[in-house]
């Protein structure tokens, strides 16, 4: 990965050296002051392209590694999509994708928010996104995050106002 982004670098360094000097040949055919002056400033245009290329080449090598990574753990049986069910009981929240299941207590559960495409329900530092589009209709998301509010804290309902507002909306 270090080559990828080196190599990026390398090769914007030399596209620049290899066109400074014909930029600076018409600079001092239109404006021989204007050219003597630039000479001056080739060092940060080095500095800004080197700034450039390195910013593509991380953004290349983390692409490059992040397929690797990713295909690696396609072969080792990881499927490419998971599809999870989400369950309300008295005692956790549960999600089960099938591979792995998560018992959340009531007490652990952080906030419930609304995204514009999903759910989201905060437990210590991870975030459970249940898809808008899972619900067959309004009111069974709405009878969803009511259930979810039923069993918070008090703090936590009280501070999930857009999930309040939703579940006592009615649909015209």
């Amino acid at each position: 990965m270090k080559a990828i982004l080196f190599g990026c670098i390398f090769a914007a360094v030399a596209l620049v050296g290899m066109v400074m000097p014909s930029v600076r040949m018409m600079l001092f055919m239109w404006q021989p002051a204007f050219a003597i002056f630039f000479q001056q400033f080739e060092g940060l245009v080095y500095a800004f392209v080197t700034v450039i290329a390195y910013g593509f080449g991380t953004l290349w090598a983390w692409r490059e590694h992040r397929r690797r990574f990713l295909g690696a753990l396609y072969e080792s049986g990881m499927p490419g999509r998971v599809e999870a069910r989400f369950t309300v009981s008295d005692e956790a929240f549960i999600v089960d994708n099938g591979r792995m299941e998560y018992r959340v207590r009531w007490d652990a559960v952080a906030a419930i928010v609304s995204g514009p495409t999903c759910w989201m329900v905060q437990v210590d530092l991870q975030t459970f996104t249940i898809p808008k589009k899972a619900f067959a209709s309004k009111d069974d998301e709405r009878a969803f995050v009511a259930a979810l509010l039923d069993h918070v804290r008090d703090f936590v309902r009280d501070g999930s106002k857009d999930a309040a507002a939703f579940v006592a909306e009615t649909d015209q």
